[in-house]
C-alpha cells in the first residue's frame, strides 16, 4: 500500500494515509454523511446532558445507599443494603454510565479533530489548535480530564467505599472485641 501508516483519530485503527488525513476512510466516510456542524454540536450536547444526568443519578443512588445503611439499627438490613447497593452500582455503572461517557467522548472527539463537518467550518477544531499551544498541555493537564474522572474513578471509589462499609458491618463485633476503643459508647 502507497502512503504513510497512521492512527485514525476517533477509531484508532491504523490506515495508511495517502494525503493528509486524521481519519481512516471508514470513519470519514461517516463524517461526510454528517449533515451540518450545527446537527453533530446539538447531538453533542445531547450527549453530554445524557452524561451529566446519569453521573448525578449514579451519585444520588449512592447517597440514598449510604443514608439508608446508617439510618438502620438492624445489621442484617445494613449488609443487605451496603452488599445489594454495591452490586446495583456496579451494575449501573457499567451499563449505563460508560456507555454514556463512550457516546459523549466519541462526539467530543469528532468534533476536536475534524476541521470541517459537513459543508460547515468546525469553530471547536479552531480553539482546539489554539489551547495546544497553551503551556498546560506541556505539563499534561489535557490528559486529566474531567469526564474521565466522572465515568471512571469516581464511581469506582464510591462502589469500593460501599464494600468497605459492608466489609465493616460484617466484621464489627469481632473488631469491637479485639479493639476496645473501637467500641461506641451506646449509653449515651
Amino acid at each position: 500500500m502507497e502512503g504513510i501508516e497512521n492512527r485514525c483519530q476517533l477509531c484508532k485503527h491504523k490506515f495508511y494515509q495517502v494525503k493528509e488525513e486524521s481519519l481512516c476512510p471508514a470513519c470519514q466516510k461517516l463524517v461526510n454523511k454528517i449533515g451540518d456542524y450545527h446537527s453533530l454540536r446539538e447531538e453533542h450536547q445531547w450527549m453530554e446532558n445524557l452524561f451529566g444526568s446519569r453521573v448525578n443519578n449514579f451519585l444520588i443512588v449512592f447517597s440514598l445507599i449510604i443514608t439508608a445503611g446508617f439510618a438502620t439499627d438492624v445489621r442484617f438490613l445494613q449488609l443487605l443494603l451496603f452488599y445489594f447497593g454495591a452490586i446495583f452500582l456496579s451494575m449501573y455503572w457499567q451499563t449505563a454510565l460508560l456507555r454514556a461517557y463512550h457516546k459523549y467522548d466519541t462526539a467530543c472527539m469528532l468534533l476536536l479533530t475534524q476541521k470541517k463537518i459537513g459543508r460547515d467550518e468546525n469553530p471547536l477544531f479552531a480553539i482546539e489548535k489554539v489551547q495546544q499551544r497553551r503551556k498546560c498541555y506541556k505539563y499534561g493537564l489535557r490528559k486529566k480530564a474531567v469526564s474521565k474522572w466522572l465515568s471512571f474513578w469516581i464511581p469506582l471509589m464510591c462502589i469500593i467505599f460501599i464494600l468497605i462499609l459492608a466489609l465493616a458491618v460484617t466484621f464489627y463485633s469481632k473488631i469491637e472485641i479485639l479493639i476496645p476503643c473501637v467500641a461506641w459508647n451506646r449509653d449515651a
